[in-house]
């Protein structure tokens, strides 16, 4: 596992705790509703993971992506949120990943030129699939295992470390995979 990372929450916006003065005891008592993860996640997603905001809840055959962003790479990122474990999670964003780029491309690109401009839409880089973010309170050695095989997929452990709701641990699950060349 990575080092977590602590964030006080302020008025829904999240400023970074310096390392130094991190909680050195963490209880992970909250568990916010799924909604209210997702919409703290959404205010603050440059902070927790680097990516710009496109849009919430975008339509798709067969399923609903929980938040549409464009990475600094300017590669797309899915991001699905769960209050806890949910085995079909990685499955879930997988396929959407598959829709999004195989049927809903252009659809993208024209919702990253209403809200980012025309430069920032031929930036686009889709390469093999797009970023994909899982964001749960638990993941299982299953999730964990499909990680290793699919590149683009990055779990991240989630959790108020008080019962304050006023600081959050974010935690990236890392894998002992070996990156191939």
């Amino acid at each position: 596992m990575n080092t977590p990372k602590f964030f006080r929450i302020q008025d829904g916006r999240a400023t970074e705790i310096p390392s130094e003065d991190t909680p050195q005891e963490t209880s992970r008592g909250i568990k916010p509703r799924e909604k209210e993860l997702q919409d703290l996640c959404e205010k603050n997603l440059e902070t927790f993971f680097g990516v710009r905001f496109l849009q919430s809840e975008r339509s798709l055959i067969g399923g609903r992506i929980d938040t549409l962003g464009l990475d600094k790479d300017n590669r797309p990122v899915i991001i699905e949120y769960k209050k806890s474990h949910d085995r079909t999670m990685v499955n879930q964003i997988a396929y959407y990943s598959k829709c999004l780029k195989d049927f809903q491309r252009h659809e993208f690109e024209y919702e990253v030129r209403q809200k980012l401009g025309d430069e920032a839409a031929q930036k686009i880089v889709w390469g093999r699939h797009p970023q994909l973010i899982c964001v749960a309170a638990h993941f299982d050695e299953s999730d964990i295992a499909l990680q290793e095989l699919i590149e683009s997929l990055e779990l991240v452990r989630y959790g108020f470390v008080d019962q304050s709701g006023k600081i959050l641990e974010l935690e990236r699950e890392v894998t002992n995979a070996t990156p191939t060349a």
